[in-house]
């Protein structure tokens, strides 16, 4: 991550932040991680205000603006990689083109230090866990979009820099709607270890449910409830012949924080 700018950061205490999600209107943890980003970057008191808004669920993007028409506005999507949303979708609804006050910044998916935090957080898991990192297979599993290839080629991109930066020998990426599926995760690599972390933003639907079931664990297992709360990997599970670690969605990290402010810098930079 870069270093920060004291002259950017002190001109921030009269503008206001607005954490853009995807959300979603069938599964309420979609929008926690955005809402506790934007919890704790309001605790640091270094913007006016500080919101948290969404596509699919209230508060809506389409009402983040309310109240601002003077203000200096910076939006950050907290999202995996560019794309549909955030070249569509959150100009759209935030109808930023027509404010000249309003800066949209790069999603933090995009962030250049995050396979360095992605990195660091799994070989912790490899030290804490006693797990061979030279017999270990990782797999970032993405969400993948058949229309738009900018989803899985961000969490490609994110995997070989992990692997070069982490010095594992076997780093694989799956997804949810396109090939490689995560449906043939058994198949994937030859460890007898395999640690699974969604390069996703947040819990939701797809990392809290339906990605531990493809894996065989049940997403109501206490043991994955309580590992994962804390950041960790929850595990090991035996399944299909291979020892499986699951781990919290990339975007769900306090790592996060400090990248979305770096978002803001090096837009603050570029204009």
């Amino acid at each position: 991550m870069s270093a920060q700018s004291p002259s950017f950061d002190a001109g921030w205490t009269d503008s206001v932040l607005i954490l853009a999600g995807h959300g979603s209107s069938q599964h309420p943890a979609s929008g926690e991680a955005v809402r506790r980003h934007a919890e704790a970057v309001r605790a640091r008191g270094l913007f006016a205000e500080v919101r948290a808004c969404f596509w699919k669920e209230p508060p809506f993007l389409f009402d983040a603006l309310d109240g601002l028409s003077e203000r200096c506005v910076y939006v950050v999507p907290v999202l995996a990689s560019r794309g549909f949303i955030t070249e569509t979708v959150i100009p759209r609804e935030i109808g930023f083109r027509e404010n000249g006050n309003v800066t949209l910044c790069e999603p933090v998916g995009v962030h250049p230090g995050l396979p360095a935090a992605v990195a660091g957080f799994l070989s912790d898991v490899i030290r804490e866990q006693s797990i061979d990192a030279d017999r270990v297979t990782i797999l970032l599993v993405g969400h993948g979009n058949q229309k738009n290839p900018a989803s899985a080629e961000q969490t490609d991109s994110v995997a070989k820099a992990v692997a070069a930066i982490g010095g594992f020998p076997d780093v694989a990426t799956a997804f949810l709607e396109n090939p490689p599926y995560v449906t043939d995760w058994a198949d994937m690599g030859d460890a007898t270890d395999i640690i699974v972390i969604p390069y996703m933003i947040a819990g939701g639907l797809h990392a809290a449910r339906d990605i531990p079931e493809i894996l065989g664990i049940e997403p109501d297992d206490p043991s994955l409830q309580a590992k994962t709360d804390k950041y960790a990997c929850a595990g090991p599970y035996d399944r299909k012949g291979r020892r499986v670690w699951y781990c919290r969605p990339v975007g769900e990290h306090p790592f996060i924080e400090d990248m979305i402010l770096d978002q803001i810098r090096a837009a603050a930079k570029d204009s």
